[in-house]
C-alpha cells in the first residue's frame, strides 16, 4: 500500500488548482467533456481535501456540508469530484483520503455522508462502509447509484 499525506486544501490555492487539473484529467477529459466554469460554482464555500505524494496532488475529493439540525449540530455531507490519479489507482490512495475526509467531517459533526458513484466504484465505496440507497440513475451519460454512510461524531 502506498502512504501519501491527505490534508485539506484551500481554496484557490496552488493545491486547489492542480487538484481542479487532477478532476478534469480523470473524471471529465475520458468522457470528452471539460470542466466548465458553473461546475465549479460554490467550491469557495466547500471543503477541499487532497492526497500528496511528495509535492505532487494524486488524489482530491470535495465535501460540501449542510448543517440539518442546530439544536444538536447533526449535519450531512456529500463527497464529490472524488478523483485519483490512474498511476496511484488501486494502491491505497483512495481508501487513505475518504478515511482522512470522514475523520476531519466527523470531528465538525457530521453524521451522515453521501455520494452519486460511478456504477464501477460502488465495490470500492462498498468496502468503506457505504450502502446503496434508491435506484441507480444515469449523470453525464454513465449509470451512478447514491449511497450513504452514517459515522459517529467526534467527542472530547
Amino acid at each position: 500500500m502506498k502512504t501519501v499525506e491527505v490534508r485539506v486544501i484551500a481554496y484557490g490555492s496552488e493545491e486547489y488548482i492542480c487538484a481542479r487539473e487532477l478532476r478534469e484529467r480523470v473524471l471529465r477529459k475520458p468522457l470528452g467533456l471539460t470542466m466548465r466554469p458553473e461546475d465549479t460554482d460554490g467550491e469557495d464555500t466547500q471543503l477541499h481535501f487532497s492526497a500528496f505524494e511528495g509535492n505532487r496532488v494524486v488524489g482530491c475529493l470535495i465535501a460540501v456540508v449542510a448543517f440539518a439540525d442546530s439544536e444538536n449540530g447533526a449535519s450531512s455531507a456529500r463527497l464529490r469530484q472524488i478523483a485519483v490519479d490512474e498511476p496511484s489507482q488501486r494502491s491505497g490512495v483512495g481508501t487513505q483520503m475518504m478515511e482522512f475526509a470522514e475523520g476531519e467531517l466527523s470531528a465538525r459533526g457530521v453524521t451522515d455522508i453521501w455520494l452519486q458513484a460511478r456504477a464501477d466504484a460502488t465495490r470500492f465505496y462498498s468496502k468503506l462502509g457505504y450502502v446503496p440507497e434508491g435506484a441507480g440513475f444515469q449523470e453525464l451519460g454513465i449509470p451512478h447509484q447514491k449511497m450513504v454512510k452514517r459515522i459517529e461524531p467526534f467527542s472530547d
